[in-house]
């Protein structure tokens, strides 16, 4: 986390992913809402973990910056209440 608050605007409730893009270009731009998907190592099953908020892209000043994902986790009780 460390790493990606010195290239990036992270948070406590933010998970850092992948290494950073070498180009400018958007064709790798990362999409709002995207899932971060994990395998669970107990039962062999993917767990929702993070929901792709942004990434500065598309420009120089976006080369080199991680993707941010916000945690589930930290928003399970708005989740819960949204889809009630």
């Amino acid at each position: 986390m460390e790493r990606c608050e010195n290239i990036s605007i992270a948070s406590i409730n933010s998970v850092c992913t992948e290494p950073a893009y070498s180009t400018d270009d958007c064709n790798e731009e990362e999409v709002a809402g995207s899932p971060m998907l994990c395998l669970q190592p107990d039962d062999r099953r993917w767990a929702l973990t993070g929901v792709g908020s942004w990434r500065i892209a598309c420009s120089k000043v976006g080369v080199e910056r991680p993707r941010l994902y916000d945690k589930i986790s930290s928003n399970i009780a708005w989740i819960k209440s949204t889809i009630e």
